[in-house]
């Protein structure tokens, strides 16, 4: 197997990890770090807007320190969405 086959046989079982985690936490969310933990999953797998939609509900249920978010580098792919600034504001 060459290492264009193995890192894309990789690349796939991590998608299907998010996948099945970000399903996981979006069916049996009921707490702030169930919406969190779901939230970043979603981003992970590239789903802008379920990431956003799990953040808004960790928000409801008392995410208030924006610096918890702003330093998780599994959100870095929503830092240049302008919903990701508006959410950080939102909680300061």
């Amino acid at each position: 197997m060459g290492a264009f086959a193995r890192d894309q046989k990789a690349a796939d079982v991590a998608q299907d990890h998010f996948k099945r985690c970000s399903e996981g936490y979006a069916s049996h969310a009921d707490s702030l770090d169930d919406f969190y933990n779901g939230a970043s999953c979603y981003a992970l797998m590239g789903d802008t807007n379920r990431a956003f939609a799990m953040l808004a509900h960790a928000v409801e249920h008392g995410l208030s320190d924006p610096e918890e978010p702003a330093d998780d580098s599994d959100f870095s792919s929503l830092h240049s969405h302008p919903k990701w600034k508006a959410l950080l504001r939102s909680l300061k």
